[in-house]
């Protein structure tokens, strides 16, 4: 009730936010009695009151709540009758509409809405409403029902979603007393879960409230639920074993129709993990279907799901009984699990040699992307049939080397396939399967406009290598900041959009109590693409106060620190801060110095970081403050720039970062692209061709900022626009560099923003 509460508030101060900000209404939102005149103010919160319950449910069966506040302007509630009461919140913002959930007979009530400001104005609105008589409803009154209906229901738990056991959403399953259905409770405001509900598995609980369907579901939401047994029943499932042997497909009526019911299926066949939607797939008939173990709305605790999964995936290939739940997506049938062993294991079929190796070959996998250095253990007999014994071997020693049984992936300088070549052998039978696995090349220092980019290019349940960096503006608060989890989901307009169809959402991001629709945050985390919504996932990290850039330093320094004994961050790295010490002063042999910096970012001594032998160094000193750049390595536990890095004290963070991109770029071979845009920031030192009107393009050649010489000027071909162009302008390109005959060049289609005239 509290996160409906703060939604309706929200979205009524929202409302006055934007009449404070001038923004007229789509229409004159003066619609009141005839000749009533109201001041702008007044008039928009009559619109918006209207427009936010002229289509809600008028027929209600449970307690409802409205908002009792503005930004400088309140909301009266009242109604007409004694069998309704008005209950304002603590806080005031809201107030409760209280019914008698179990009336003896039906209830006409006006509902009133009094808006005033503190100068006295007033405006009213007024709703028909009607609780109605009291009825428990059948299984087959629940499937009738349309959306939004009211609707009672009664049955025995078997099935328990709360908060309180790391879910998401509070919901029930109640199987019908005859045991023809079920009941779906979804996003109940209380948590059944919690040890103060008195809810247990096989209770008989009664729900009050609204009639829902979703994507083909039957679900009651803000369900209100009562105990009316506590005499604890056990409820067997259901045998679907004849039915779902017998269906033509998952779609079928006669396995669809019963949601919500406990059934059990025999003799299946344990198949796969699809690991990234939780499907544990089984077979049966032609037919495969999953338990699905959800990320948000699960039965089984965080230490069943364990046990439920390390107890699958030492199963594979077994026969066994499959039980849940009737769940249905995109109208086909999977089950829900209601007890960690929902998998009743039988046996494992015996196969002769060619059988085994079979068998293990078909449900062999292995990772298809590696997105970081990581080491991978590999199998080395099958799972099920142990008797057949898996040798490895790699096509790239150097990038992905075998030893003691572990694959251990390298950072590529670009992406690279390595096959690994999997031997599996049983008696006299060996055969071999191979796995093109896909190393991406490190990207974590993307321009926002790339990353947006590549974002919304990801494939479904992929996601982008490394950490990335996004600034955005909050336009809506998903799920509002939980006290218990400390954490929120947000929507942000990223800076770099140009519209609201490449919004992106910030899971259950770490804190957010102190945020609100408008606010402009820097978030940082892994972004990826689950079912189609683009979002940073769990445990992304927002700031209100840091730059991108200073964002994007504090994963360098979060990678660095993160690095094993002896392992370093692949390509050269920039970081800015302050010298804090000389550990060994200058040498005029060899020309270099070793100090140790504290990063502009970092908030404590432990993350300082040493600058091994970095070339030059006559002129610095303790309080001075440079640009280093160079390759950070973990060396016997010192976090520090290797030898040969370079440091500026006069060169910016930007500037710094676009000198190791002009060096890249220069190292590119013929006919080879950087792989990913970039933006460089440079003066125009020549037109190499005029600005035309027909193609509205122009080329020209920049010198990079902070570059000292000629030879690494850089051409801007086919640059979109440039008609205001002259020898001389600074101007700031984004495009992808690429060696085009030898020529170092932002290919065509590059674009620019002017930050300088032509010198006077």
């Amino acid at each position: 009730m509290k996160k409906l509460i703060s939604i309706f508030v929200l979205a009524f101060i929202c409302l006055f936010g934007l009449v404070a900000c001038g923004k007229e209404p789509e229409k004159d939102p003066n619609q009141g009695e005839p000749g009533e005149k109201l001041s702008e103010t007044l008039s928009n919160a009559k619109a918006y009151l209207k427009q936010m319950y002229e289509k809600a449910a008028t027929t209600t069966s449970a307690d409802y709540t409205r908002p009792a506040k503005g930004e400088g302007y309140t909301v009266t509630w009242t109604v007409d009758t004694d069998k309704v009461k008005v209950i304002l919140s603590e806080d005031g913002n809201s107030v409760t509409i209280d019914v008698d959930e179990e009336s003896e007979e039906e209830v006409s009530y006006k509902l009133t809405a009094t808006i005033a400001t503190p100068d006295g104005e007033k405006t009213e609105l007024s709703w028909n409403h009607v609780v109605p008589k009291f009825q428990v409803a059948t299984w087959e009154t629940y499937v009738a029902a349309k959306a939004g209906d009211p609707i009672v229901v009664e049955g025995v738990v078997t099935a328990i979603i709360g908060k309180a056991n790391g879910n998401s959403y509070n919901c029930l399953y109640l199987q019908d007393k005859d045991n023809k259905g079920a009941y779906y409770v979804y996003g109940a405001a209380a948590d059944p879960s919690a040890a103060d509900s008195g809810i247990k598995v096989g209770m008989t609980v009664r729900v009050s409230g609204e009639k829902d369907i979703y994507s083909g579901t039957h679900e009651i939401k803000n369900g209100v639920f009562k105990v009316v047994d506590e005499t604890i029943k056990t409820i067997e499932p259901v045998d679907y074993t004849e039915l779902f042997t017998n269906a033509k497909d998952l779609k079928d009526e006669s396995i669809v129709a019963a949601q919500g019911l406990l059934v059990t299926i025999k003799g299946v066949t344990i198949d796969s993990v699809t690991e990234a939607n939780g499907y544990y797939n089984f077979k049966l008939a032609g037919k495969t279907s999953y338990v699905r173990i959800s990320s948000s709305v699960c039965p089984l605790t965080k230490d069943e799901q364990k046990t439920f999964k390390a107890d699958f995936s030492e199963h594979i290939g077994w026969t066994a009984d499959a039980t849940g739940v009737i769940c249905v997506y995109d109208g086909n049938f999977y089950l829900t699990p209601v007890a960690a062993n929902s998998y009743e294991y039988k046996s494992l079929p015996e196969l002769d040699d060619a059988g085994m190796v079979a068998f293990v070959k078909e449900h062999l996998t292995l990772v298809a992307e590696i997105t970081e250095p990581q080491a991978l253990t590999l199998p080395a007999k099958g799972t099920g049939y142990e008797a057949v014994a898996i040798t490895w071997a790699t096509s790239d020693e150097t990038l992905a080397p075998i030893a003691e049984g572990k694959v251990t992936f390298g950072e590529p300088d670009e992406d690279t396939e390595v096959t690994l070549t999997a031997t599996l052998t049983s008696g006299e039978v060996s055969e071999t399967k191979e796995f093109k696995v896909k190393v991406l090349a490190p990207v974590s220092d993307l321009i926002e406009a790339e990353v947006l980019a590549k974002l919304f290019a990801l494939e479904e349940g992929k996601a982008l290598n490394g950490k990335q960096v996004l600034a955005g503006t909050i336009v809506k608060i998903d799920t509002a900041y939980s006290t218990e989890y400390k954490n929120i989901t947000v929507t942000i307009k990223p800076d770099v959009a140009t519209d609201d169809e490449h919004n992106v959402q910030c899971f259950r991001m770490v804190g957010g109590e102190d945020l609100a629709e408008g606010d402009h945050i820097v978030v940082t985390g892994i972004l990826k693409n689950y079912k189609g919504t683009k979002e940073f996932d769990a445990k992304c990290t927002y700031s209100k106060t840091l730059s991108v850039e200073e964002a994007k330093q504090l994963v360098v320094l979060e990678k660095v620190f993160a690095l094993e004994e002896g392992k370093a961050l692949n390509g050269k790295q920039v970081l800015a801060g302050t010298i804090v010490k000389i550990d060994t002063a200058y040498s005029t042999e060899y020309k270099n110095i070793t100090v140790t910096i504290k990063p502009d970012v970092a908030t404590d001594d432990e993350h300082n970081v040493q600058c091994f032998r970095m070339v030059g160094g006559e002129d610095l000193a303790e309080g001075d403050h440079i640009v280093v750049t160079g390759i950070l390595k973990n060396y016997k536990g010192t976090k520090e720039f290797d030898a040969k890095c370079t440091y500026s004290k006069t060169l910016s963070l930007e500037e710094a970062k676009g000198l190791v991109i002009v060096e890249q770029a220069f190292a590119l071979a013929a006919g080879k692209a950087m792989n990913a845009k970039v933006t460089l920031t440079g003066e125009i030192v020549k037109i190499d061709t005029a600005y035309s009107t027909e193609y509205k393009n122009i080329s020209v050649t920049i010198k990079v900022n902070g570059v000292a010489d000629d030879e690494h000027n850089i051409l801007c071909f086919r640059m979109v626009g440039g008609e205001d162009l002259a020898v001389g302008d600074v101007i700031s390109v984004t495009g992808l560099i690429k060696n085009y005959n030898s020529t170092v060049e932002f290919d065509a289609k590059c674009t620019y923003v002017k930050l300088a005239a032509e010198a006077e």
